[in-house]
């Protein structure tokens, strides 16, 4: 009698073979230094297997690229990554399986960082899932950290999705309510917002951050400044010959702003400085006055 053996059979045993290889390092043909400083790790691993999973590695380990040594070894350096969190990464590729269920919100966001800058698509869509679904506590108690960072991320779109919904602003604006789902389809449409400079996604980052403080504002996502004021008294002011000033020194615009040198930027009296250039022109500003909705 014919016996059937299903295909998710074969993956199992796909998988299980290919760990095998990871774990035996005899045929390994690339070492990568992975970490910096007194944190740095070394895996083996099969560049065949890491071109062909990952699109990074595919173009990094080209042979125009990636020279081999005298020991037959590629060697690679990846500083940019934790360790404990490529050694994850790796056993994706190899096994095609990922265990989440004991990983902290924080880790989850490192896990996902590092698999957009290796552009691997299918791992960054199954963290974010795994977010939204199982940390969305965590991701609501992180918004500002979680946008700083996926900001940049082009895998990250579902995260920034979840953000931009109706039940998100609400449940910040006011504390005990639910979402009433785990992702919503964004509202921006439906705002009315007379701005230049920012879009929908900042006013709802914005809403979703402050508590009646002032703050400070940039001119897309991926540069946005966020900052408390250390004394509100200072917070700013204006004047008629001149525009808003923030803090005692933190940024002064003098008329015309437009022209060389009439503004100025030196940290005093907010937390985080506005811009690295001491003088500069600014090509448009706007002021906001953030009022809670009653």
């Amino acid at each position: 009698m014919e016996t059937t053996v299903t295909s998710s059979e074969f993956l199992t045993t796909l998988s299980n073979d290919l760990s095998w290889l990871l774990e035996n390092t005899e045929n390994c043909d690339v070492v990568l230094y992975v970490g910096q400083e007194q944190n740095v790790r070394k895996f083996h691993a099969h560049i065949a297997i890491l071109r062909a999973r990952s699109n990074y590695f595919k173009r990094a380990l080209a042979k125009q690229w990636a020279k081999r040594e005298e020991d037959g070894l590629t060697k690679f350096q990846k500083p940019n990554i934790y360790p404990e969190v490529f050694e994850e990464i790796l056993k994706y590729m190899y096994k095609g399986k990922i265990e989440l269920g004991g990983q902290d919100g924080q880790n989850l966001l490192n896990l996902l960082t590092a698999g957009d800058e290796l552009m691997l698509d299918e791992f960054c869509n199954y963290i974010q899932n795994f977010l939204i679904q199982q940390k969305f506590e965590w991701l609501e108690e992180n918004l500002v950290e979680v946008l700083r960072i996926t900001g940049h991320c082009s895998s990250c779109t579902a995260l920034r999705e979840y953000y931009l919904n109706e039940d998100i602003v609400k449940y910040h604006f006011k504390p005990g309510s639910i979402p009433r789902s785990i992702v919503l389809p964004p509202r921006d449409q439906g705002m009315n917002l007379d701005s230049f400079i920012i879009k929908p996604i900042h006013a709802r980052l914005i809403c979703g951050w402050i508590d009646g403080k002032n703050i400070l504002d940039g001119k897309n996502l991926q540069e946005v400044k966020l900052s408390r004021v250390r004394d509100s008294a200072t917070s700013m002011y204006g004047h008629t010959s001149y525009g808003p000033h923030f803090g005692t020194a933190d940024l002064r615009m003098y008329s015309p702003f437009n022209n060389k040198e009439n503004c100025s930027c030196q940290q005093a009296s907010y937390y985080r400085s506005v811009t690295e250039h001491v003088r500069f022109a600014a090509e448009e500003y706007e002021v906001f006055q953030v009022v809670q909705k009653q």
